[in-house]
This record gives structure tokens, C-alpha cells and sequence, in this order.
């Protein structure tokens, strides 16, 4: 243990404490079971499976130009989920974890198994300007749709009611667009313009700008509740649906982005109506760009000057608003991220 730069020895391995094996017995029975978390995975597993497709139509519009245009899917099947078998019903108050009723249990025992579905649906659309006349551009966006049970690995609203948690995944941009570009001045020389040198041409010429433009709409998230009205052991809750969701779209401490109005404590004994995945947070929109200056020392040697700038307009990155019903902050975002950097280069090239 120590500094990344000095590390001393903090012991020996033969001073650990050994492991404590349990005897099992005979009959294969724990009787009392140690009250620890447990995992518990079925003996018989279902495969999981992915079907792919996709149907593309690709045009030339001009020499320069190529339009591609299709739709992309994917069913997965059998996904991996996983959940906690020790939980209360509502109503049944906080020590009522089934496990504890039978066997005195009040540790998890989290299931891991396969089971849940997904679907995939996209339109992609992708155009592509060759290099010509010092430009290049690409452009690349897709409409897409993301629905699954549960996300990788995870668990459900309601173990009970499965189609309680269907909804958007939580990675899912319906809207993503990406614009690729590079533009060369066409000053100095070999350029249509200023090729016979001069002043202007060595202001003017060997400038080359380039950038990555990327839009994402928000993604989707879940709002939750305490659980002080379903009073139960270990259960996950959401709030009661009583409107559709309003966004006034305001950022910054003490301003609402997402309206508490839609949504309400759950009713008594209950865990809540409301779905999974079912509101958006603020999408996202960043340019990089770079700016290159190029300069011909002698014929096989040149020097290049960069300056590059990730979200060069330096539009903030907000985080997901507050969204725990009954919280003084819920709906307003208080975070943001990804300020603008920039970083200045030069190279020779000999």
C-alpha cells in the first residue's frame, strides 16, 4: 500500500484469515442457513439468441455523391436478468420478506437466470460527398427504436409483472446524427486560386479546417418513489402515473426541466403503476473541431501547426433531472458535464 510512486508491503498471504468452509450434510441441508446473500441459478438454462437483419439501398446521385438508406433490426431472446427471491408484497410492511417469514432470512437471494426479450428497429441513413475540390463530407443518422424487458443483467419493476418493465432501454437515442467534414482554402499553391504565389497566397493558402458535428436526443430513464406507502421488504417501487409527463425544458438549480405534475406517491399496499424508462433526460449536441495550418519549407519538408477543440462552442452537457417523487429538487437538473478543451499541436514532416 502506498503512493502510485512508493509501495510498501502491507502483510503477508499466510496472515490472511482463512476461508470458513460450512460442513454440508448428508441430506444436503443447511439447517439453520447462514443469514448471508445468496445467488441462486436455475439447473436448466435457456440459450440466449439474437437474430440479425438489415435491408439496404445504396444510390450514386452524382461522381462525388453516394446516398445509403436502411432499415436495421435485431430480436434478442432469452436475455440474461436477475432479481431479488427475498422480497415482501406490498402492504406486507418491512420485515414481511418472504424468505424471513419462512426461515428467518432477511438477506438477498438474487436469482440469475435467462429469460428476458428485446427488440431492435432502426432507419440508417448515410451520405457521403468524396473528396473534390478540397471537401469531404459524411453524413450519418439514425432513427431508432430500443425496447427491452430489462436492461443487461438487471432486474424488473416488478418481478411479479414483467410487462410492467418493457419499455425503451435506457442506451437508446431515437434521434442520433453525425457530420463529418474537412475543407481545404482553395488558395496557394496547386489550389484554383492564388497559384502563382504571392502575399496573399501565402496568407491565404495551406489553411485546412475539419470537425465532427453529433446530435443525440435524450435517453430514457425512471422515475422512482420511496416506498413508504407500499411498505414492503426489499421491493423495488415507482410512483403513480396521473398525467402525461411535461417538459419546460428549463436547466440549472431551481429551474424545472421535467414537471413533477404526472406523477404522484404510490397508492397504499401498492408499488406503483408507472413504467420503466419512460421519461427523457436533455439530449446532447457537441462539436470538435480542428484548424490546420500548413507551411512548405522546401519541397520535402513541411511544417504543420494544429489547434483542436473538443465541444469547441462549449455547450454544456446537462445531466438527468432529480426523480424521486416527493424530492424539493425533483425535475431540475443540477449537473452538467464535458466542457470544451482545446489542445494546440505542431509537427514537422521531413
Amino acid at each position: 500500500m502506498g503512493t502510485t510512486s512508493q509501495y510498501t508491503p502491507a502483510g503477508q498471504f499466510s496472515s490472511l484469515v482463512p476461508v470458513q468452509y460450512l460442513p454440508i450434510p448428508a441430506n444436503g441441508i443447511l439447517a439453520p442457513a447462514p443469514n448471508q446473500a445468496f445467488y441462486y441459478m436455475p439447473s436448466h438454462y435457456n440459450l440466449p439468441e439474437v437474430y440479425n437483419w438489415n435491408l439496404t439501398l445504396q444510390h450514386q446521385i452524382t461522381p462525388t455523391l453516394v446516398v445509403d438508406a436502411g432499415w436495421v433490426g435485431n430480436q434478442g431472446r432469452n436475455n440474461p436478468y436477475a432479481y431479488n427471491l427475498n422480497q415482501g408484497l406490498p402492504g406486507a410492511g418491512p420485515t414481511a420478506a418472504i424468505e424471513n417469514l419462512q426461515f428467518g432470512r432477511t438477506a438477498s437471494t438474487t436469482i440469475r437466470a435467462y429469460g428476458a426479450n428485446s427488440n431492435y428497429n432502426a432507419l440508417q441513413v448515410n451520405a457521403t460527398k468524396k473528396w473534390g475540390r478540397g471537401f469531404h463530407v459524411t453524413l450519418a443518422y439514425a432513427f431508432s427504436k430500443w425496447l427491452d424487458t430489462t436492461a443487461e443483467d438487471g432486474g424488473f419493476l416488478n418481478p411479479y409483472n414483467w410487462r410492467q418493465s418493457y419499455g425503451p432501454d435506457g442506451l437508446n437515442s431515437k434521434h442520433i446524427l453525425t457530420i463529418n467534414h474537412v475543407y481545404e482554402l482553395p488558395f496557394g499553391k496547386g489550389q484554383p486560386l492564388l497559384s502563382n504565389g504571392g502575399i496573399a497566397s501565402r496568407i491565404l493558402g495551406g489553411w485546412q479546417f475539419s470537425g465532427v458535428f453529433r446530435y443525440l436526443s435524450g435517453t430514457p430513464f425512471t422515475v422512482s418513489s420511496p416506498t413508504t406507502n407500499a411498505n414492503c421488504a426489499s421491493c423495488s417501487v415507482v410512483p403513480e402515473i396521473v398525467g402525461a409527463p411535461q417538459y419546460p425544458g428549463l436547466y440549472g438549480p431551481g429551474q424545472i426541466y421535467l414537471s413533477p405534475s404526472a406523477f404522484a406517491m404510490e397508492p397504499v399496499g401498492t408499488r406503483g403503476n408507472s413504467g420503466r424508462d419512460n421519461v427523457l433526460a436533455p439530449g446532447q449536441t457537441v462539436y470538435d473541431g480542428n484548424v490546420a495550418r500548413k507551411f512548405q519549407i522546401k519541397e520535402r519538408v513541411r511544417l504543420e501547426f494544429r489547434f483542436e477543440a473538443t465541444n469547441a462552442t462549449n455547450h454544456p452537457h446537462w445531466g438527468s433531472p432529480s426523480a424521486t417523487v416527493g424530492s424539493a429538487t425533483f425535475g431540475q437538473i443540477t449537473t452538467a458535464s464535458n466542457p470544451r478543451q482545446a489542445t494546440t499541436a505542431m509537427r514537422l514532416i521531413f
